[in-house]
């Protein structure tokens, strides 16, 4: 929805001006297409009005002339000086206005366009004194709901804009929590896994070791079983059987006791071993 301000003391025809002479754009429109037709008909005038132009609502301000050039006389020199705001300039533009839209053979004038179209058109008369001209035009123009305005349009893109960016930024922190705490899995799983190969590496480590002093053991174990062992035994069957005063001291002196007989029976058999081993020398030496 939009609103056009047309000011009906004035002709469509002005200098070069990016919000004026939008009353000279409808003009054309309607001259060009009565040319290309070859018909002055009003008629085709409805028929080529490009609705692209068309406005929703119109507010025309009307004036008269005695009030317009004394409007005029009131402006400050530095702002009507180089324009046509000056008394020859103005009777100049209200006799060509005139001769536009009031004359008996002139063409219609803007505002009847917009009436074809049955666009609404809010007429202001400037010089009533009784009229809030801004109050009137506010309802006039929030009739249908509150009027959107271009910074109102820019203040809405620039909160969609700063909502985008606020998600944005908020996507992006959350995506970064999620890879700090996937970073934080991964690591500690990883030292999880790492915590349990070398546990089970220190379990087959030990049990290497098991192994290899079993296998160093087993001549001692071997020896103990043969020659500690039965003696050991021997001895606490006789503290048992004689149950002397001092068990310890009895202990010891059966084993020492066992130690010389063990002794005197290595030295007889090595005694033998040796004479058997030199008998063996002479009859090689005598054969």
């Amino acid at each position: 929805v939009y609103h056009f301000f047309f000011f009906q003391a004035e002709d469509g025809i002005r200098d070069f001006c990016l919000s004026r002479g939008l009353g000279d754009v409808y003009k054309r429109q309607v001259k060009e297409g009565q040319e290309d037709d070859g018909d002055d008909d009003d008629e085709n005038a409805e028929k080529i009005l490009n609705d692209a132009f068309k406005p929703d609502s119109v507010i025309v301000f009307k004036a008269g002339d005695e009030f317009l050039k004394e409007r005029v006389k009131h402006l400050p020199q530095e702002q009507v000086e180089g324009t046509h705001y000056t008394e020859e300039g103005m009777h100049r533009r209200l006799a060509a206005y005139k001769a536009a839209n009031q004359a008996v053979d002139a063409k219609p004038a803007v505002q009847d366009l917009f009436k074809e179209y049955s666009v609404q058109i809010l007429d202001v008369v400037c010089e009533n004194k009784d009229l809030n001209i801004l109050d009137a035009i506010k309802v006039f123009i929030e009739r249908t709901g509150k009027f959107q305005t271009f910074k109102s349009k820019l203040q809405e893109m620039e909160e969609q804009k700063r909502k985008k960016v606020a998600e944005e930024m908020s996507k992006t922190q959350h995506e970064n929590q999620d890879k700090t705490r996937r970073d934080d899995e991964e690591e500690a799983e990883a030292r999880r896994l790492q915590e349990e190969e070398y546990k089970m590496k220190m379990a087959a480590l030990k049990e290497k070791e098991r192994e290899i002093l079993d296998i160093r053991s087993q001549p001692l174990r071997q020896y103990l079983a043969d020659n500690v062992v039965p003696v050991l035994t021997q001895g606490l069957i006789e503290v048992c059987r004689e149950m002397p005063d001092d068990p310890i001291d009895y202990l010891a002196e059966f084993l020492f006791k066992q130690a010389e007989s063990f002794t005197q029976q290595f030295q007889s058999r090595a005694s033998r071993q040796h004479h058997s081993d030199q008998t063996g020398n002479e009859d090689e030496e005598a054969d």
